[in-house]
């Protein structure tokens, strides 16, 4: 990667959109014990420091995300 290049992608940070994910940590009542276990081991991961760029999270640039219809039938013919 030139100089060049990374300097403009540090640029277009801020006006990149931006998503927010809920993984409904209030909502584990009634769920499996399992549960709470997954979200939190999957949150811890992903606000850890990236190995590369330790200024980052890890999770915080680079999703990629897929607007779906609301009936999963839509997407998914089974």
């Amino acid at each position: 990667m030139n100089l060049f290049r990374l300097l403009t992608d540090i640029r277009e940070l801020p006006s990149i959109p931006h998503l927010d994910i809920d993984l409904d940590h209030q909502g584990i009542d009634g769920n499996e014990p399992f549960y709470l276990e997954v979200i939190t081991e999957f949150y811890l991961s992903a606000v850890k420091y990236h190995p590369l760029f330790p200024l980052i999270s890890r999770l915080k640039y680079g999703v990629a995300v897929n607007p779906l219809p609301g009936d999963y039938q839509a997407y998914l013919p089974i």
